[in-house]
Order: C-alpha cells, then structure tokens, then sequence
C-alpha cells in the first residue's frame, strides 16, 4: 500500500512538471504502444499468409484464422484473390471488388501494404489498411488484408499508452494527412493544407525529420511539441502539453424537432439540387462509358454523404457505378426495383423508400431521368445514401439529452432511421416484434396519416428490461412526394 500511495505521489509531481525530457519519454511510449498494435497486424497477417490454409485459398479454412486474429486486434478483415474479388470475415464473399484500388497492383505484385489510409462511404469509418500478399513459387495467389478503424484505434492508443488529458497528440503521413489523432474529428484533414500556415511550417519540419522539437500556433495558442517517426508504418507521432487550457466550446444545440427537421429537409433537398443542377450543366455523351464514369466520380467528390453512384440505362441495366468496388454489378437487370420500376414508368426524379443494400445496409436511392440533346431519354443517375450515417453526420454537434431517442419512418411504417440497429428496416405497423405493443402500433397509424402531431405509448425503455410509457413528437421531411416522420421520443417521468 505504502509503494502504491509512493507511485500516486511521484506521478502527481510529474504530471506537474511536464518537461522536454517528460514529453519525449511519454512520446516514444505511445510511438511504441502504435508500432506494436500495428506490428502485430502485419505479424497475424504475416503467418496467416505462410500457412498452408492460406497457400490452398480455401476460404472457409481461412475465416477462422482471420476470425482470431481480429478477436486480438479488431478491424475489417479480408481474402483477396489475384483479381480483386474478395472475402471478408462479416459478408463471407462480398462480390465487390479492389482491383482499381490504389494500392492493390503493389500489393499483387508481393509489396505489403502498411497504413494505407480509406475512408468507407457505406461503413462511414475512417480505417488505415495494413495487407500482406500470399506467394507460392514465387507467384502471388492472392493477398490478406486488414483495415483498422483510426476513430477506435486513436481511442485505444490514448488510453493504453496513458496520455494524460494536458496532452494533445495526433498522427501524421508523409503526405501531412492526419492518421490519427486525439480529437478523431480531425483524422484524414490535412495539416499541411488545412491547419494553417503556422502549423503547415510545422509538419514541413516533422516529416523531413527523425525526431526533434517543433512549435506552431493553434487558436492564438503557441504549442510546443515533441515529435518521432515510427520504423512502422511510414507516420510520425507530434505530441504537446497544452500549456494554456483549451477555450470552452460553445453548448451544443439540445435535440428538438424545430432544429433537426429543418437540418434535415435542407441535406436531402440539398443532394436533390445538386444532382438536378449536374444534369442541368451535363454535356457529356451519354454513350461513352467513360464520361460517365468521370460524371459518377465528380458526384462522389462533391457529395460526401453519398456512398455510391450509379448511371441506369432506360431498360434498367445498371450499367455504370462508382466506387469502382461495385463494378462486379455492372451489367446487372435491376428493372424490378421499385424505384427503378417508378423511374422507368414516370421518367421524372425519384426518392425511394428504404431498402436494404447486398452489403447488408439500409440505404436510399434520389434519383433523376436523363434525356439526350434530342429529349429522348437515355436512363437515369442515381444517388444512394445511408441515412444512418446521415443522421449521424447531422447530429455530431447537438446535445441529445439523456434518454431522448430519435427514429425516422416513412409514412407506410418502414424504419429507415433508428438509434436501434436492431429496428431498421422494420416495418411499425406490421412486423411481428411489434405485435404485443397495442398503443404504439395505434400511435404509430397516428404517425403514419398525421403529418405532425404528439401521442404517448407503452413499450421497452432503453437500457432497461421493463416497459415504460413513452411520449413521443413527430414532424414531416417530404421529398420528391416522398414522407419521412421524424420521431423524437423520451419516457415520461
């Protein structure tokens, strides 16, 4: 007891007196902590790949081994084989395909892949890839990968390097994009282009160096830093103390329908705008795969909330998507789905109702026709987007106050939106799991035909095994003659 309340005391004085020598110390002891959950990835991947599993790519043999390494060290785990299809631990074999990734000829061609940062439109993470090839006599027959989610992965680091809470730390790549960071709303800015010119000056320093220290100015707030670069991957660790506290950040907005209903009629009319507009100053040809193809990229560029765009022709065959991942459902009959059957039959802007998505998402789909110089009408471009990483998108800076939940249906009962993942895609007014919840299911026909209104009922109350009563709000978001009720719910006291 007394060396504990020793080791209490000599850490409350050091903590005290933060010094160079202590900022390099806690430095390399984070640069390490990194260096080891990342050697490790490769390391797992490493002697998965020099297994005979693995030289017989039987996938079935593999997912188990892929399946405990991801136990120890948690990401998206997958099999790739020569050209680009691949497996994945969560969808088995996923019928996507990487092969106009980046990084992939490298890898194919034996090279290991180490950190390549990607960013997921349809999972919304923010992952750094880490890939290894497997060789058989000198040939390549395919490669393991592993993409590790920076948002968990800078959490993780914090806590198991014991970063006190003075110190602000963030990660950086050869080309000043921030890897990780303290603050995971700041991974994947550029700190070279968007951080300023103080701290520009900075990381111009940081990357053309091993070790040293460096200042910059954040806020009118001078920082002093010490920096190191990993052996692997190809990052360099920038650590502070926070001198001066930081300034208090504004009060986040409290949830409410007269904020959020608004925000949210604007995103979506916003996506449709954008697309009309796009059509309106197209000229490319729409017979050329090609232009096209360039026109999908731009929208992806433009559109952050869009994770996939889509050209359909005027029988209904998909017949150009980006991301390129997809490209394996090119040339594909969707002539039976609903939106595009409402496409073909109106040949005006459509938004879809929710529907799930071969990679097990609930997804949306705005749509507008397309007409040739000649008004003859050639197909349509299609915007998918998620409206769960919608409306988390739109809420990461308001308050939701505890025990307010928020749920999103269209005017026929099915859930597009809610804090529930167990819930979406479900329908209110006639799924089974809702069957025993006679006041809900009446609030929810209240729901369904009142473009507005207020109403309680009984159901489970979240976080606890006991049923509740509920008072509930809703409002109206309506495009393309298309109604989404926003719910906003909390149990009465």
């Amino acid at each position: 007891m007394k060396k504990l309340i020793v080791l209490i005391l000599l850490l409350g004085l050091w903590g005290a007196s933060w010094g160079k020598a202590d900022v390099s110390a806690l430095l390399g002891t984070a640069c390490a902590e990194l260096e080891r959950q990342c050697g490790e990835t490769l390391a797992g991947l490493r002697s998965i790949a020099a297994g005979s599993v693995a030289q017989r790519g039987n996938w079935e043999e593999l997912k188990p081994q892929l399946e405990e390494l991801n136990a120890r060290i948690p990401g998206a785990y997958f099999y790739a084989l020569p050209d680009g299809n691949y497996y994945s631990i969560a969808l088995d074999y996923t019928n996507l395909n990487i092969s106009d990734r980046e990084y992939f000829p490298g890898l194919i061609a034996g090279d290991e892949v180490h950190g390549w940062p990607l960013y997921s439109r349809s999972s919304g993470k923010k992952s750094a890839l880490f890939a290894v090839p497997i060789t058989s006599d000198g040939k390549t027959t395919g490669a393991l990968g592993a993409s590790l989610f920076l948002d968990d992965l800078s959490a993780s680091l914090t806590r198991s390097a014991a970063i006190p809470a003075d110190f602000t730390w963030f990660v950086v790549d050869r080309e000043g994009k921030t890897i990780l960071d303290r603050e995971p709303e700041y991974i994947f800015m550029n700190a070279l282009a968007d951080g300023g010119e103080s701290l520009a000056a900075a990381i111009r320093t940081v990357i053309g160096n091993d070790r040293g220290e460096v200042s910059y100015e954040i806020g009118g707030i001078n920082r002093e830093a010490s920096y190191q670069k990993l052996i692997l991957p190809d990052w360099w660790m920038v650590m502070a103390h926070r001198e001066i506290p930081e300034l208090r950040m504004p009060d986040k907005m409290d949830l409410s329908l007269n904020h959020f209903v608004p925000l949210l009629q604007r995103t979506l009319q916003g996506i449709d705008s954008y697309l009309a507009s796009s059509l309106k100053l197209c000229q490319i040809d729409w017979g050329k795969k090609s232009e096209i193809r360039a026109e999908l990229r731009r929208y992806l560029a433009d559109q952050p909330l869009v994770f996939e765009a889509a050209f359909v022709d005027a029988r209904g065959i998909l017949q150009t998507i980006e991301p390129r991942d997809y490209k394996n459902f090119e040339g594909t009959d969707i002539s039976g789905q609903s939106h595009v059957r409402e496409m073909l039959a109106r040949r005006t802007p459509v938004f879809s109702g929710g529907f799930m998505t071969v990679e097990g998402y609930l997804a949306v789909n705005i749509s507008h026709p397309v007409f040739d110089p000649k008004g003859e009408f050639v197909g349509s471009m299609n915007l998918l987007v998620r409206p769960e990483l919608l409306v988390s998108n739109l809420t990461k800076d308001i308050h939701v106050l505890e025990n307010y939940e928020l749920w999103i249906m269209q005017d026929d009962g099915y859930v597009v939106y809610d804090q529930d993942k167990v819930e979406l895609g479900k329908n209110v007014l006639t799924d089974p799991m809702y069957k025993e919840y006679g006041t809900l299911l009446e609030l929810a026909k209240r729901i369904s035909s009142d473009k507005r209104g207020q109403g309680q009922y009984v159901y489970m109350l979240a976080g606890h095994k006991q049923k509740g009563v509920k008072t509930a709000a809703w409002d109206t978001v309506q495009l393309q003659g298309r109604d989404w009720r926003v719910v906003i719910t909390h149990p009465e006291q």
